[in-house]
């Protein structure tokens, strides 16, 4: 089993290795500054958090095909989460803080989601752990870590406000690419919502019905 995991783990930095270079070349084009650092950042932040979102109701509906990623939602989503926090950092670099922060800004609405989006995915990344859904009450807990999704529509909200320029969307067709995937997102989770699913009543039944899928796919 640690074997196994230790492949997985390898084939998930892999794949966010892939991501990044993939990006790198379609968005950036091979371009490396302050801006496009910031930029980047945001994307893959996107990204990653998505994957790690996503990998739930994928895996309801393919359980064989991606059952075997879930083990790694933790480690996407803590990825895009450090990321989201390096974009934070760049941004505050890059435009002034107060003039973001201005309601009269027409790029306050964005400011205000993508804020708000990032304190959601803090408070899911520091209370991921079964102690916390111990201490706050499985149905609490599973509470806090769907609105991860609410999360991110407010980052599309967030991507969308920021690049209209004169009523005008534009962005990189790898950037629209991110956007699209972030939106099936969010379909995806509607559709599982809509197929339904059994119930559970605590965190290690939960952990247990996400990685049934793997256990399966190791008894093979």
């Amino acid at each position: 089993m640690k074997e196994l995991q230790a492949v997985s783990s390898s084939r998930a930095r892999m794949a966010a290795l892939a991501i990044f270079l993939l990006l790198w070349v379609s968005y950036a084009y091979f371009e490396v500054s302050f801006s496009m650092a910031n930029k980047m950042s945001a994307l893959l932040a996107v990204v990653f958090i998505g994957i790690s979102l996503a990998l739930g109701p994928l895996t309801r509906f393919f359980p064989n095909a991606f059952g075997k990623w879930i083990p790694h939602r933790k480690f996407f989503g803590i990825l895009g989460l450090a990321l989201a926090l390096v974009h934070e950092f760049l941004s505050t670099m890059l435009f002034p803080l107060a003039g973001l922060a201005d309601p009269s800004n027409p790029k306050a609405a964005a400011f205000y989601a993508g804020l708000l989006a990032l304190l959601v995915f803090l408070v899911m990344g520091f209370s991921s752990g079964e102690e916390y859904a111990r201490k706050w009450g499985y149905e609490k807990w599973k509470l806090v870590q769907k609105l991860g999704y609410l999360a991110l529509l407010l980052v599309i909200v967030h991507f969308v406000v920021m690049e209209l320029k004169a009523g005008v969307f534009k962005v990189r067709p790898a950037g629209q690419a991110v956007l699209a995937f972030a939106i099936l997102v969010i379909l995806l989770r509607l559709a599982a919502w809509a197929a339904g699913s059994p119930e559970k009543r605590g965190f290690r039944e939960h952990v247990a019905a996400v990685q049934t899928p793997l256990r399966r796919k190791g008894r093979k």
